[in-house]
C-alpha cells in the first residue's frame, strides 16, 4: 500500500470516484455522472486519498474560507478502511491553509460520532440528531 493525497480535481477519475461511493456509501449520491462533474466543479475545497494512482478516499468541504465550512461525503473504499485513510481525509482538509482563518466547521454523520469526536467535532444535537461541529475559539478574537 503505496498511499499519497491530493486536493487537486484534475486527479479525480469521476467514474472511479463513483463506484467507491456505490460500494461504500449509505447516503443517495447523484446517478448522472454530469451531476457528479458539477458537483466537484462547485467543490471550493477536497481532498482524495490514492493508492498508486488509484482513488480509494474522497472527502469535499464547502465553505467560505472566512467564518465556515461544511464536510461532506467522506468515504474509503471498503479493503482502506481502518488504515487512518479517513483521518488523513479530514485533517488535511480541516488543516488545509485556505480554511486556516475558518472558525466553525460541521458535518453531518449517521454512525461515525465517535470517529469525528476524536478528531476534535463535538455533537451539538443533544435530541438524537447526528449533526457535529468543530469550533475554533481561537479564532473568536478575529471575529465581530
Amino acid at each position: 500500500m503505496n498511499i499519497s493525497y491530493s486536493h487537486s480535481k484534475d486527479d479525480i477519475d469521476v467514474v472511479e470516484l463513483k463506484k467507491i461511493f456505490q460500494r461504500v456509501a449509505t447516503w443517495k449520491m447523484p446517478t448522472d455522472i454530469a451531476e457528479w462533474e458539477e458537483m466537484l466543479k462547485n467543490t471550493p475545497l477536497l481532498v482524495a486519498a490514492f493508492d498508486n494512482g488509484k482513488i480509494v478516499g474522497f472527502a469535499r468541504m464547502l465553505t467560505d474560507y472566512v467564518r465556515w465550512g461544511e464536510i461532506y461525503d467522506v468515504v474509503v473504499d471498503k479493503p482502506y478502511q481502518g488504515k487512518g485513510i479517513g483521518k488523513q481525509l479530514i485533517l488535511r482538509l480541516i488543516n488545509h491553509p485556505k480554511v486556516k482563518r475558518v472558525r466553525t466547521i460541521a458535518l453531518g454523520t449517521k454512525d461515525k460520532t465517535s470517529f469525528y469526536e476524536k478528531l476534535g467535532f463535538t455533537n451539538v444535537n443533544k435530541y438524537g440528531g447526528h449533526y457535529l461541529i468543530l469550533v475554533r475559539k481561537e479564532r473568536d478574537h478575529e471575529l465581530e
